[in-house]
């Protein structure tokens, strides 16, 4: 055999010794096969199966229970929102007089946490706050209006944030709006916040507007109840308030309130927006003098309700809406 022929023969041996010794190396993994084809001199990789178990996990709570730590769950995403205040409702009473629409209800603050899983038990009771009740109508002639009654607290084991304020009653004068000054607490550190209050109701001059939510930090406040003046003059309500991310680049409004009574007979809008669980408020109701006032609408995730609307005596004074109910998301985040 001459020279050139003889190495011909050792490189080829020598490319099918690595071939071998390469496929002998390589393993495959989980769900992953590996095919030699000497002949062909080709190494196949494929991967086979699903994508493995989930990582993560939702639970929504919007009625009180209890929360159960996943198998190997590392990091707790944790969002709270308390209940709303309800509206106030309106004042009934004689013609003459001021029959002032009550104060619409507070928004409640939102609370948000990263809380690595080992700081959690293996199950947490889990609190979702009620909306405060409106004021009840009134049916007793020269009677003011009822308060609305505060948003229950919402808690996740030791973390709490607090609840919307109920409005004031509608008088001879309008009921003032509820607020949210109140505690978010987690592990005993304590945290003053302030939510969006609700709107006053008119009386002798327009009730208060309520400023929109620039975020999603908190629910809106519910807007006032309309009133008669002394005079028999009628005032509008006021609208819930709104939310607004124009400080971000979006539009104008994300989520707009529902109309307020914009005459006899005609109820506020009860809230039925909201972004990421930050519900808009609940609307005044509108005052009644040859017939009832009109209830305030009700609140949605957290947000206040709105104010009923004032009354001559022989008619119903509207009732306040309710708050709306809070609501607790857990995230966890699983290895």
């Amino acid at each position: 055999m001459g020279i050139e022929a003889l190495l011909s023969s050792q490189i080829l041996g020598l490319s099918e010794s690595i071939d071998d010794r390469v496929a002998a190396l390589l393993q495959a993994g989980s769900n992953i096969t590996m095919t030699y084809d000497d002949t062909a001199n080709t190494l196949t990789i494929a991967a086979s199966g699903g994508g493995g178990a989930a990582k993560c996990q939702i639970d929504v709570f919007t009625s009180s229970g209890t929360w159960t730590k996943p198998a190997n769950c590392q990091m707790v995403l944790l969002k709270m929102v308390s209940g709303g205040g309800g509206g106030g409702s309106g004042r009934r009473g004689a013609t003459g007089t001021t029959r002032g629409g009550g104060g619409g209800g507070g928004g409640s603050y939102h609370g948000t946490w990263l809380i690595p899983a080992a700081q959690l038990g293996s199950t947490v009771s889990v609190t979702v706050g009620a909306g405060g009740a409106g004021g009840v109508a009134r049916t007793t002639d020269d009677t003011s209006g009822a308060s609305g009654a505060n948003g229950g607290i919402s808690g996740f084991g030791n973390y709490r944030v607090a609840s919307g304020v109920g409005g004031g009653n509608g008088s001879t004068s309008g009921g003032v709006g509820g607020s949210t000054s109140g505690r978010a607490i987690s592990l005993g550190l304590t945290t003053t916040v302030t939510g969006v209050a609700g709107g006053s109701g008119s009386g002798e001059t327009q009730g208060g507007s309520v400023a929109a939510i620039s975020g999603p930090v908190a629910s809106g406040g519910g807007g006032g109840g309309g009133s008669l003046t002394a005079a028999n003059g009628f005032l509008q309500g006021r609208n819930g308030a709104d939310i607004s991310l124009t400080s971000i680049g979006l539009a104008a409004n994300v989520a707009v309130a529902s109309p307020r009574g914009t005459a006899e007979g005609v109820v506020g809008g009860s809230a039925t927006e909201y972004y990421e669980y930050s519900g808009v408020g609940g609307s005044g109701g509108y005052a009644g003098n040859t017939q009832n006032g009109t209830a305030g609408g009700n609140g949605i995730y957290g947000s206040g309700g709105g104010g009923g609307g004032g009354s001559t005596n022989g008619f119903n004074s509207g009732a306040g809406g309710n708050g709306g109910d809070g609501v607790v998301i857990v995230v966890s985040f699983m290895s």
